[in-house]
C-alpha cells in the first residue's frame, strides 16, 4: 500500500494438499476495472500503479529489482 492505496497484491491458495501462490505489482496500466471490484474485499479501496506515483520503470528493470530483492531476503540464488 502506498498511503492506504493499493499497489500490489499477493495470493495464497492451498487445494488438495498443493500449494499456488502469486504476487502482483502494479506498474503501468488501465486502473479502470479496479473501479469495478472492492479489492480485497474493501469497497472504496482505490488501486494505483507506479507510473501514477511518477515512478518510471520498464517491466524488465521492475522484474530485475524483485527478482534480486526477493533473492537478497530469501537467500535464494547465493552460492555462499
Amino acid at each position: 500500500y502506498v498511503d492506504e492505496r493499493k499497489i500490489a497484491s499477493l495470493g495464497l491458495r492451498v487445494k488438495r494438499g498443493a500449494c499456488y501462490h502469486g504476487v502482483s505489482l502494479n506498474i503501468d496500466m488501465d486502473l479502470t476495472p479496479f473501479s469495478y471490484i472492492n479489492p480485497c474485499g474493501y469497497a472504496g479501496m482505490e488501486v494505483i500503479d507506479m507510473r501514477s506515483l511518477g515512478i518510471d520503470i520498464t517491466m524488465t528493470e521492475a522484474k530485475q529489482q524483485f527478482v534480486s530483492a526477493f533473492q537478497q531476503q530469501t537467500q535464494l540464488g547465493n552460492n555462499a
